[in-house]
């Protein structure tokens, strides 16, 4: 009697998990990211230092393809998320980022976001 009662259990729990009841599967660049995102430096003569002005940080998270980042500008944090591609690109929700993921890289490019920057390049590689 006790192992047709654990009979029963194992049969429906396997057709719970055929149902739909187990936990997706884990995109191949799952995790968190970590990088930064690079300008030229275009503003006029009257910017003594432009040491820092076109840098910013960028880190993101990763879930089953789902991307959720911050750019942090030295002035201000700008949020992006958006859909990995099966062949690895991605443009964001905005259009803004768009780039492509290969194994523990990112490389992309952003437009020209604050006038004293030109186009950024962005790169990030899971931490």
């Amino acid at each position: 009697m006790w192992s047709r009662k654990w009979s029963l259990a194992l049969f429906a729990l396997t057709l719970a998990v055929a149902a739909g009841g187990g936990a997706e599967a884990a995109g191949p660049f799952d995790g968190n990211w970590k990088g930064q995102a690079n300008a030229n430096y275009v503003g006029g003569a009257a910017q003594t230092s432009a040491a820092g002005v076109c840098v910013a940080t960028v880190t993101a998270k990763i879930t089953n393809d789902a991307v959720e980042g911050t750019l942090a500008f030295p002035r201000s944090k700008r949020s992006f998320k958006g859909k990995i591609a099966q062949d690895g690109s991605f443009k964001s929700d905005s259009g803004d980022l768009t780039g492509k993921f290969a194994g523990g890289t990112f490389s992309g490019r952003l437009p020209q976001l604050i006038s004293d920057c030109s186009e950024w390049r962005v790169t990030l590689r899971r931490s």
